[in-house]
């Protein structure tokens, strides 16, 4: 198993058209078209991510797609734009289910997406959520891109990647199950549960944090 990095952040809204506008006035930048998740209600866009060690990251802003027969009301009662969870990149999801069970973590195995591009082809990849833990979105979820082309490859860079902190109570089994897959991600034992991730675009600075209450993440 190759080492995990990290993959995409992934920001929560009611609204995925606002919210572009929103970012893009931010950023002074333009993001880019993703496309629907058919059978889960969703749809997205995404933004490159540049990064001084050359890492492939994005961010991914997620939201209800009203031309689907159940659009998703899960993220209704979200304050805009909110950052919601975070995803890291594996080729072995299989090694990575193993190593969650050893640490205590709960799930249901690895699951298929898939959504059409803007050109008419398809991109796929695996998921793998853990459950039975109480630490919400301080744990990421696990994916693998397969024979898709990775989505950075594509987009351009809205921004500029600067940290990315986790911090948790429960860092201690976070931590166990990182140094279990060989990963290095920056996970803080703390009384309150956050995600901070700092982007720079054009010489300014922009701190995003999660809301009150710690969201859940995606499942």
């Amino acid at each position: 198993m190759a080492k995990p990095e990290l993959d995409h952040f992934v920001f929560a809204c009611g609204d995925v058209e606002a919210s572009q506008l929103r970012f893009e006035r931010r950023f002074d930048e333009k993001l880019h078209h993703g496309g629907a998740h058919p059978g889960r209600g969703t749809r997205n866009k995404l933004g490159g991510l540049s990064a001084n060690s050359g890492d492939r990251v994005y961010m991914e802003i997620l939201g209800p797609d009203f031309d689907q027969a159940n659009p998703t009301n899960a993220f209704d009662a979200l304050a805009e734009d909110t950052l919601f969870h975070w995803a890291v990149r594996s080729d072995d999801l299989g090694a990575i289910e193993k190593a969650a069970e050893a640490c205590g973590f709960g799930h249901d195995g690895v699951v298929h997406g898939e959504r059409t591009q803007t050109d008419g082809s398809k991109l796929e990849w695996r998921l793998l959520f853990l459950r039975e833990h109480d630490a919400g979105a301080a744990v990421p979820f696990f994916i693998d891109w397969g024979r898709s082309p990775h989505p950075s490859t594509t987009l351009k860079p809205v921004a500029e990647f600067n940290a990315f902190c986790v911090e948790t109570p429960h860092a201690e089994q976070i931590t166990s199950l990182f140094k279990s897959i060989g990963a290095d991600f920056d996970v803080v034992d703390s009384s309150v549960s956050r995600l901070a991730l700092t982007l720079e675009t054009h010489g300014d600075e922009h701190v995003f944090a999660t809301q009150s209450p710690f969201p859940l993440g995606l499942s």
